[in-house]
């Protein structure tokens, strides 16, 4: 109401003040209206005319005017006017405000309950559709995003899958997976292998166009590398130091060795800093030709204070600050030399702590707190606070942001590791836990790590010099892209070197609350596989990694299913061909494997698949058992049909195969009975096709399957309930086709007999006897068909009836 009364007032020029409410306004006009209708006394009116004569005014006719006026009546109108009333247009426009912000907020109130309500359904959504879609087996929205990050990584544009080969790999992951098929061979020869210093070799032969990058993943790797320990790759990719082995750190408290290794990383790096300052800077720093250590702090110093530029207040060595000069040494991580410059130049304190001895801190304490008093002094030596800080572990949460020159976060991150107190129940006079830096870490987060977007495995190398190595795989796999081949590799050489939490559980990483995080590696290396499923072997070398053999025998299990490869995972015995399996894996091993991979097939209802692993395992029953179910269901098709014509195919392989090495001999005889049976009758089928009636008969009656002497009928009845599920279904089948052939033929002998012509069923005798026998077969076909008439369709025994008529 206050701002549309401003509004009201925006017309007039100047700044208006309300000095009045509206109960004082009312006052004073009833005031004016009263004095204004008060009677002048004589006197007042007699010095009025007299005033007005003066100035030519008609003071009789003033009095006249002035008697007929009155002010009640020209001021006050005497109609009410609606829009002169204030107050009820204020109360108006009060009661509008109300319901308008009353229905403003019922409204925002109904579309932000309905929004939360649509977000909650779909993020419910989402979850179930994950939980569906991993017990089908299928793809996560999130893997597949590491699948189509892994097939177009720094792809230009324009093109869909650049930088793969037919394979479907790249040519950094063929680098890659070369590492790991190494390693594997080194695993198999029982050697230990620098698995981190191949990988950053294989970084280093693959120039990545972003040179800022190229230089964050070799820092990375070698990072890893001062962790684990197994030394340094020198200039000519040689490696100098023993390889670490495997599983070495797994169940283990190492977190000693890991911090120095980190610590070490940080001061070769600084190293690196200065040298490229001197270089860079030689005329400044003046160092010579084949300079010092000591000559090459002191021209790092010159650089950093403008040739020599010191503070006055500061002690002095040669020219140089004394304690700038000390800390040098140490963030290049050389404290004999800090502690012999200590030692010459009287600071016994400084020297003994710099020799680690810490068996008197009350001095060091001392001196600590008079500089801490005038830390914020611009006089103050902040190189010598921090000293005495680091030696004395004092505290850990003092800046020296703008104190230090080019003061940066791996000076920060060298300076927090330094003070960490890895000893139980620590003081806080004794620096920090690790814990408490993980905890401030994390709570910093990455965005304090890369501020400008520069540099996003910053956060990476320092949660690796955290010791928070599952979350640093983490952050690499959900907050960081194109680094999806290294965070592979990068989780492998942990994993190897037994540097990571594992769990089971459903997620890729789980948490529980007070423990620390767990990653599955199985499953991340599951998703990875998906790309690399074109490729077989390098797939299965990277399953090979898995030191959990149900693990590994599963994984295995599931990427012969996935491929289909069986020849290049087992092997064929009977061709001679060796798979991958047998060169890595104990028999015992990659039994367990085909059979179980077999039973899946089986289920799912790949039985040429389950045929070939049966084979694999020298299960012939299975085999011929598999092959016969196979045929059984083809049996009637047409030998033209493609399906019919790959398992026929199948079939005369194993025929012939098992036929020659007399396997079918040493099998269950049902079994070899019922596959030689269906053998003959795929026959019979074909000759029937190509109306090759007589071969189709002779091959039915070769069969034995059907009765055609009524001599024989009481036994074929009583082989009926022996018959195997694979005849038996195509039963009804089996008697219709064999009856039309009969009647075929009966129909051709009746044709020889009107032209006296020889039986072309029974060669050298008269057609009449030949009918006669057809008749007879028929006969007892209908028969046998009437005692096992539950067994098949009753349209089809109709059939039979009617051409057993139509021969009579």
């Amino acid at each position: 109401m206050t701002e549309q009364t401003r509004q009201l007032l925006a017309h007039i020029q100047g700044q208006v003040v309300i000095k009045r409410n509206l109960e004082q306004i009312e006052t004073v006009s009833r005031e004016m209206a009263a004095r204004s209708t008060r009677i002048l006394s004589n006197t007042d009116k007699s010095k009025a005319q007299i005033a007005l004569a003066k100035r030519g005014f008609d003071t009789e006719a003033v009095q006249r005017s002035l008697d007929s006026f009155t002010f009640k009546t020209a001021a006050e109108p005497v109609e009410f006017f609606p829009e002169a009333d204030l107050e009820g247009y204020l109360e108006a426009q009060h009661n509008r405000f109300v319901w308008e912000s009353i229905e403003e907020t019922k409204k925002e109130t109904a579309e932000q309950g309905m929004k939360q309500f649509t977000s909650r359904m779909e993020s419910d959504w989402l979850a179930t559709m994950e939980l569906i879609s991993h017990s089908l087996g299928q793809q996560s929205g999130k893997e597949k995003e590491l699948e189509t990050a892994l097939r177009s990584e720094h792809a230009p544009s324009g093109s869909l899958l650049p930088n793969i080969n037919a394979g479907g790999m790249s040519r950094k992951m063929m680098e890659f997976s070369h590492v790991i098929t190494t390693l594997n061979e080194w695993r198999r020869a029982r050697k230990p292998f620098a698995l981190v210093s191949q990988f950053l070799e294989t970084t280093l032969s693959n120039q990545e166009r972003d040179a800022e990058r190229q230089n964050a993943l070799v820092d990375s790797w070698d990072l890893l590398q001062e962790i684990v320990g197994e030394g340094q790759t020198k200039k000519d990719g040689s490696f100098s130091g023993s390889p670490v082995e495997e599983g070495k750190y797994a169940n283990t408290d190492s977190r000693e060795q890991f911090l120095k290794g980190t610590i070490h990383f940080l001061t070769s790096q600084y190293k690196r800093v200065i040298l490229n300052d001197l270089r860079l800077k030689s005329t400044v720093a003046q160092v010579g030709g084949n300079p010092s250590l000591e000559a090459r702090i002191r021209g790092y110093l010159k650089t950093l204070y403008q040739g020599g530029s010191f503070p006055h207040s500061w002690e002095m060595i040669d020219g140089v600050p004394k304690y700038a000069f000390l800390y040098y040494c140490c963030r290049i991580g050389d404290f004999n030399l800090a502690r012999n410059v200590a030692a010459n130049f009287g600071d016994p304190v400084l020297a003994q702590h710099l020799s680690r001895d810490r068996s008197d801190t009350q001095a060091l304490h001392t001196t600590y707190r008079n500089l801490d008093r005038d830390f914020n002094n611009e006089k103050t030596d902040h190189f010598k606070h921090l000293l005495y800080n680091l030696l004395g572990k004092f505290d850990s949460k003092k800046s020296y942001t703008n104190k230090i020159p080019r003061w940066s976060v791996q000076d920060w991150l060298w300076f927090q590791l330094s003070m960490v107190n890895l000893e139980s129940g620590s003081s806080p006079r004794s620096g920090h836990s690790l814990e408490d830096l993980q905890e401030r870490i994390v709570t910093l987060g990455h965005s304090q790590f890369n501020k400008t977007g520069q540099t996003p495995l910053l956060y990476f190398q320092v949660l690796l010099m955290t010791q928070q190595f599952e979350m640093a795989v983490d952050f690499l796999y959900n907050d960081v892209q194109g680094y999806q081949v290294e965070m592979i590799h990068f989780a492998i050489a942990m994993y190897y070197y037994g540097l990571l939490r594992l769990h089971n559980e459903k997620s890729l990483f789980y948490q529980e609350k007070g423990e620390k995080p767990a990653i599955n590696f199985v499953k991340l290396l599951t998703q990875y596989l998906r790309v690399l499923s074109s490729d077989t072997v390098t797939a299965l070398h990277y399953v090979y990694l898995l030191k959990n053999k149900d693990q590994r025998n599963a994984l295995i299990c599931e990427l012969a299913i996935f491929t289909r490869d069986f020849m290049a995972i087992f092997g064929s015995p009977g061709s001679g061909f060796e798979g991958q399996l047998p060169q890595y894996l104990e028999q015992e091993d990659i039994v367990d494997i085909a059979r179980e991979t077999a039973r899946i097939l089986e289920q799912q209802g790949n039985l040429q698949e389950t045929t070939f692993l049966c084979d694999f395992l020298q299960d012939y029953e299975s085999v011929v058992r598999l092959v016969s179910n196979q045929m059984s269901k083809v049996l009637t098709l047409r030998p033209d049909d493609n399906e019919r014509k790959q398992i026929m195919q199948v079939a005369v392989y194993y025929d012939n195969l098992y036929t020659s090495n007399k396997v079918l001999e040493n099998i269950s005889s049902v079994v070899a009975n019922q596959f030689v049976v269906l053998c003959k009758l795929t026959i019979f089928y074909e000759f029937y096709y190509k109306s090759e009636f007589h071969q189709a008969l002779k091959t039915v009656l070769d069969a034995q399957v059907l009765p055609f002497h009524s001599s024989e009928l009481d036994r074929y009845v009583n082989q009926f309930r022996m018959l195997d599920d694979n005849v038996r279904r195509n039963f009804s089948s089996i008697i219709l086709t064999t009856m039309k052939c009969i009647y075929q033929i009966y129909e051709d002998e009746k044709r020889r007999q009107m032209s006296a012509i020889d039986s072309g069923w029974f060669p050298g005798s008269a057609p009449e006897r030949a009918m006669e026998v057809l008749r007879e077969f028929s006969k007892t076909i209908v028969t046998y068909a009437g005692l096992n008439r539950f067994h098949m369709p009753s349209d089809t025994y109709a059939l039979l009836m009617k051409i057993e008529v139509q021969m009579t």
